[in-house]
This record gives C-alpha cells, sequence and structure tokens, in this order.
C-alpha cells in the first residue's frame, strides 16, 4: 500500500511542476507581448516583432499571429520592402487557420483580419508586378495563379506580350502562361487552344511538372492534336539580279501553321550602307507562296549597279519575332543591273590589244633577225715557232 502512495504522490508532485512550468511559460509570454505593444505603440516595429515571436513561441496564442501580421505591415509602409508585406500575409494566413472552426465570439475578429488578408494581398500583387521587369513578369504572373490571382495574372502577362522585340522562346514560355492561366480559370478550350500554339512554335515546350491537374489535361490533350505536325518555319530565297527600274518582290512559302500563330512578315531595307527603311507588316498565306514587293517609288529610284539589302522579322499578332531572316549586321543582298559599259572601259577590248601588240613585236623580231648577214664562219690560226 505504500508503494502505491508513494507512486502517487510522485505523479502528483510532477503535474505539479509542469502546471508550474507552463504557467511560468504563459507568464513570460504576456511579458513579451506587453513589451512589444509597448515598442509597437512607440514605432519601434523591429523590437516590437522581436517580443511578439517570442510570445508566440512561449504561448503559442494565434491572436499573437496577427500582432506579427500588423507589426510586418507597418515595417513595409516604412521600408517598402515587399518580403515585410508578403510575411504579413502569411501570419494573417496563419492566424485565420488556427482560428477556424471556433465558435462566433471570434467571428467579428476574424473578418478584421480577413479585410486586412485581403488589403495586403491587394497591395502586394500591385508592388510586385510593378517591380517586375523583362522575364520576371511572367514569374510573378505564375506567383499570381498560384495565389488565384487570376486577374492580376492576366495584366501582368499581357503586359509582358506588349514588350517590343520579344523573341521566338520567350513568346512560348508566355504561352505556356497562359495555357496554366485558362486552365485554372475552367476554360479548358481556351487552355488547349494556347499549350496547341506553344506546340506550333516549339514542339519541345512542355508546362512546369507543379502545374494544376486541369493544365496538365489540356496540354496533353494539346500534344495529341499537334501529333506530328511540322513547327513553324518561313522559308525565302533571295532574288536574283534585277534590272533597272524593276520592283523587287520577294517570296515567302510557310508549308504550315496549324494554329495560324503568324501573322506576317517585317522588312528592313536600304539601299548602299544607310539606315534601314522599314516595310509595315504583310501577311503570308499558309500552304502556298505570297510575294511581297518593296514600295515602288524606292526601286525605280535605283541606279545601274546599285545593291538592295534587307532583312526579314517573321512576327506574330503580338508582333513578337518568330523567327530571322538575315539580321541588320548580315542581310540578304540583291543587285540592280548596270548599262553595257563604254568601249574603252571594257575588258576585252584591253585585251584584245594587249595580244595584238604582243603579235606584232614578235613580227618585227623575226623579220630583223632574218635581215642580218650570216655570221662568220672563219676559224681562227693558231701559229707556233718550230724547234732547231
Amino acid at each position: 500500500m505504500s508503494r502505491v502512495l508513494t507512486a502517487f504522490l510522485l505523479l502528483l508532485s510532477f503535474a505539479v511542476a509542469a502546471r508550474a512550468q507552463t504557467v511560468d511559460l504563459v507568464e513570460l509570454g504576456r511579458r513579451e507581448f506587453e513589451s512589444g505593444k509597448t515598442e509597437f505603440n512607440l514605432g519601434n516595429y523591429e523590437k516590437a516583432l522581436n517580443h511578439f515571436e517570442t510570445a508566440y513561441r512561449l504561448s503559442n496564442r494565434p491572436a499573437l499571429l496577427y500582432n506579427l501580421g500588423v507589426t510586418q505591415r507597418r515595417l513595409f509602409d516604412r521600408s517598402r520592402k515587399i518580403e515585410n508585406l508578403m510575411n504579413a500575409i502569411d501570419r494573417f494566413r496563419g492566424y485565420l487557420a488556427s482560428t477556424a472552426g471556433t465558435d462566433q465570439a471570434l467571428a467579428t475578429q476574424r473578418g478584421r483580419v480577413v479585410d486586412s488578408l485581403r488589403e495586403a494581398e491587394a497591395l502586394w500583387a500591385m508592388e510586385r508586378g510593378e517591380q517586375a521587369r523583362g522575364e520576371e513578369m511572367l514569374r510573378v504572373a505564375e506567383e499570381f495563379i498560384g495565389r488565384l490571382r487570376l486577374a492580376d495574372a492576366k495584366a501582368q502577362l499581357e503586359r509582358f506580350e506588349a514588350e517590343p522585340h520579344l523573341e521566338r522562346a520567350q513568346a512560348v514560355q508566355a504561352l505556356l502562361v497562359r495555357g496554366r492561366m485558362e486552365a485554372v480559370h475552367g476554360d479548358a478550350v481556351k487552355a488547349k487552344a494556347a499549350y496547341l500554339r506553344a506546340l506550333t512554335l516549339d514542339r519541345g515546350a512542355h508546362p512546369a511538372s507543379t502545374v494544376e491537374p486541369p493544365a496538365k489535361a489540356a496540354f496533353v490533350a494539346a500534344s495529341a492534336e499537334a501529333g506530328s505536325t511540322p513547327v513553324v518555319a518561313v522559308r525565302h530565297s533571295p532574288p536574283s539580279l534585277l534590272k533597272v527600274g524593276q520592283v523587287a518582290e520577294l517570296s515567302f512559302e510557310l508549308p504550315s501553321d496549324l494554329t495560324r500563330v503568324v501573322a506576317g512578315v517585317e522588312i528592313s531595307y536600304r539601299a548602299g550602307q544607310g539606315a534601314y527603311a522599314r516595310l509595315g507588316r504583310a501577311p503570308i498565306a499558309v500552304g502556298g507562296v505570297t510575294k511581297v514587293a518593296l514600295p515602288r517609288e524606292f526601286c525605280t529610284s535605283l541606279p545601274p549597279g546599285a545593291r538592295i539589302e534587307y532583312f526579314v522579322d517573321v512576327v506574330d499578332d503580338k508582333s513578337a519575332i518568330l523567327d530571322h531572316l538575315g539580321t541588320a549586321a548580315l542581310p540578304f543582298s540583291v543587285d540592280v543591273g548596270a548599262r553595257k559599259k563604254p568601249l574603252y572601259k571594257q575588258w576585252q577590248l584591253w585585251t584584245g590589244l594587249g595580244v595584238g601588240l604582243v603579235v606584232v613585236a614578235a613580227g618585227v623580231g623575226v623579220g630583223a633577225a632574218l635581215g642580218q648577214p650570216p655570221p662568220s664562219t672563219s676559224v681562227p690560226v693558231r701559229l707556233t715557232l718550230l724547234s732547231w
């Protein structure tokens, strides 16, 4: 009996000690909270943040998550560092997750936190979008999609697509983001169309492995429809020698374009070493040959012997450059035919004259040789003395 009593007393002492320790931790947490509140009211937000974080670790009280969010929000107002704003959003979400399913007593407080969360998320989206540049805009659009801020994602995507001189690879990436956005929005048809356009430009294109199941399904459907259709490629061969006054016509062939992604060609041209002029977008047909003429006034004003240099950009409906046919540094060229040269400038004349002179000179030399007397054939006599 004594052993049972002893064990009971030991358990009771442990429970009392544990409770005392818990009471001590809660008390320490309360003190940290009071210190944080004081620093917050003084505007010392960094110090307040440290006190609130310590108080939360000691007490695990959900209300402190909201205080941490508000403090991070104030830090953002002062520093304009977007990480402070993101931390505030995470803290507000943490509070709502911790108090989910609680009684109606917290309904009003939860409503205030929801309002704070929405305001912080809207501000984050605006700041994040405005700060993005170049291809970072696509990454920001992806972030917005992940947070289900589809309107912000669309605005960011359109902002990227409006950037001048986008290249083919960038257009493909934008289409992949658009496909994911449409799939998350619930429009499987538009999602498939975007993915199909991406595959038309690059058969190796594919979305990230982490995209949502609807986006994966839309991409699989687009891949099946694309099948073995070749990627978009515009063919061009420069014209041969032009006659004087002839208008230059450039021929383009587009064998296949499943999604009509090619909107046309834009031609830059010049004569000589001056600046390039730009011919506006000219549409080209699929499955045939399209001829695009350079301006008549330009062509007919060129003198004989002039040289036309040009390069071509194949563009989509948003002016992204899908292909480069030639470049400003390495353009195509075509010569304008020259008039017949005067007789004195023709090499055949001077060649003939040269040959004639050589023949005449040879004849004179032979005649002179024949008119000379024959050479002497006498043999010199050697004179010697006789001996005794």
